[in-house]
């Protein structure tokens, strides 16, 4: 079964809205009769699989009208809660990003353990004076969370190691830090985790997944 025909509204696009031959170039070909969805759903689907997840960009481009960014928030929310929306997003991660699960896993991983475990001097000068976030070494970036006016000048809003470390425990194990559970051990036993991750990640190489090209006739 194919895109059902209902929704589809004779030759009208609106401004910034993808036809379906368009669309059809970002699904894989296991993904070009999705059963269930109206047409607008299906482009939905396409384009929010294919541009990192971006319900607004999305809604804008399948021909969603709203009257602001909320509203198209919104319609993306109750579009996400559509059980056959998310299966078909649910196959479009199996079959596109499921190759490269183990090194995502070891990317976040790695953020993780960074927030957890990052030294307050590098993110100073040599004047004990914040960086400004583009002087801030990339590697590092994903302990900044923000920035503040301090009593100084702006000041970087770095995050609490202590949560950090119970999110990268969790993240490993699954479970909350117990209480009972102290921080070092805790971080010791998450840095021999780390490392064997790391060692079998160390020569990793995603496939390459070629792209497709579109036919006219599709």
């Amino acid at each position: 079964m194919s895109v059902k025909k209902g929704d589809i509204r004779g030759s009208y696009l609106k401004d910034g809205e993808l036809t379906l031959p368009e669309v059809k170039q970002f699904l894989p070909e296991n993904m070009q009769h999705i059963e269930g969805l109206s047409v607008s759903e299906y482009k939905f689907v396409a384009v929010y699989c294919a541009n990192g997840f971006d319900m607004v960009d999305a809604c804008r481009k399948s021909g969603y009208v709203c009257n602001s960014t909320q509203e198209y928030r919104a319609l993306g929310n109750s579009l996400l809660t559509k059980e056959e929306i998310v299966e078909a997003i649910k196959l479009y991660v199996q079959t596109i990003i499921k190759p490269y699960r183990d090194r995502l896993e070891y990317e976040l991983l790695n953020i993780y353990y960074k927030r957890a475990t990052y030294k307050v001097e590098y993110f100073y000068d040599n004047n004990y004076v914040f960086l400004p976030i583009d002087k801030v070494p990339e590697e590092w970036r994903c302990c900044v969370d923000g920035v503040k006016q301090g009593k100084f000048g702006l000041e970087l809003i770095l995050p609490n190691r202590d949560l950090a470390l119970q999110a990268l425990n969790k993240f490993v194990t699954g479970q909350n830090v117990d209480s009972s559970v102290l921080p070092d051990e805790a971080r010791k036993k998450i840095q021999n985790i780390y490392n064997v991750i790391k060692a079998d990640n160390v020569n990793f190489k995603a496939p390459n997944i070629k792209e497709r090209k579109v036919n006219a006739s599709d």
